[in-house]
């Protein structure tokens, strides 16, 4: 028989980050381990557990946004997105 589906979810689902730069931790609850699939250029992601550390890089020019994607290593197709601004540091 086949396996139950994974499943993944994030707390909170959208992040704001200072233009200076800072570190924010998203919780993840996830069904087996997962790994972050997609993510800005000025997004770094360190995983630890149930937790997920993104660091936003200083920003000097206009307002920026994107979404980091967090999916089961063993299924990406069961994933979760999370959506990502940083304030504008010019």
């Amino acid at each position: 028989k086949g396996e139950a589906p994974g499943t993944i979810s994030i707390n909170p689902e959208t992040q704001e980050f200072v233009a200076a730069g800072e570190a924010k931790d998203i919780t993840v609850t996830a069904s087996s381990e997962y790994k972050i699939t997609s993510k800005p250029a000025w997004i770094t992601g360190v995983i630890a557990g149930n937790t997920a550390t993104l660091t936003a890089a200083a920003n000097s020019g206009a307002a920026r946004n994107g979404v980091v994607v967090f999916a089961l290593t063993g299924d990406a197709n069961v994933n979760a997105t999370l959506v990502v601004t940083q304030l504008s540091g010019a």
